[in-house]
């Protein structure tokens, strides 16, 4: 992940972003009892959260490196227990064209991949993560809304209200690049749990509120002016 020549920015395409976020969240989902188990310092939902981050971007960033070599990965670090390691720069990940001086020292030269993941379902949050993408110039940017909901139409009223938001402040503002708003599985603690380090994962394991397990992606066309659900090819 060091410096790059002047090429073309680097490709991914709606298909390829939705496998990466499912096979993020399908590999952090997986350590979820090693995580939630392990050490005092390294163990919690903040936990799990922060390991589908580092997932995620990890297999976007293996997607876009693969046709523009070269390409720098920012993110906090988090092992299968847990444990972090920083480099996060700006927002939650972010995937760089980076240049070395004579001095070996980087400078950050563009932004090809922007994202914000944020589990918790309120507006607040929402409204604070998503205007860093909205103002941040970037090839692609990715905002993942955690969902939490116990019925499946809590969570379908819910997504339907959210992308309707997301597409105002889209369509007000008129920012750059390609945008995309997703939603997984938050693994929060569920309310009323007697568990200091239960989550919602755990439900899920169960079998438990199998609305929520899954990815749901969708793009804003900018000539539509609208939200578009991205559907898994052949579905």
């Amino acid at each position: 992940m060091g410096n790059i020549g002047t090429q073309e920015m680097a490709e991914i395409t709606e298909q390829e972003l939705l496998q990466s976020i499912r096979e993020g969240f399908d590999k952090a989902f997986s350590e979820t009892d090693q995580i939630l188990n392990g050490k005092a310092s390294n163990r919690g939902s903040g936990r799990l959260s922060s390991r589908f981050v580092y997932q995620v971007s990890s297999a976007i960033y293996e997607r876009l490196d693969r046709r523009s070599p070269g390409l720098c990965l920012r993110v906090i670090e988090v092992d299968e227990f847990g444990k972090r390691t920083s480099g996060e720069w700006l927002v939650d990940a972010c995937i760089t064209e980076e240049k070395c001086d004579s001095k070996k020292l980087r400078f950050i030269d563009r932004i090809v991949f922007a994202m914000e993941s944020e589990s918790d379902t309120a507006q607040r949050a929402f409204n604070k993560d998503f205007a860093k993408l909205v103002h941040l110039k970037a090839k692609y940017k990715l905002y993942l809304n955690g969902l939490d909901h116990k019925t499946p139409n809590g969570m379908r009223n819910y997504t339907r209200r959210r992308c309707k938001y997301a597409e105002a402040v889209l369509n007000r503002i008129r920012p750059s690049g390609e945008f995309y708003l997703g939603f997984w599985p938050s693994p929060r603690k569920p309310d009323k749990s007697p568990d200091s380090v239960d989550s919602i994962w755990k439900r899920l394991q169960c079998g438990e509120w199998r609305h929520l397990n899954g990815i749901r992606l969708w793009r804003f066309d900018t000539c539509a002016r609208k939200l578009i659900e991205v559907r898994p090819e052949g579905g």
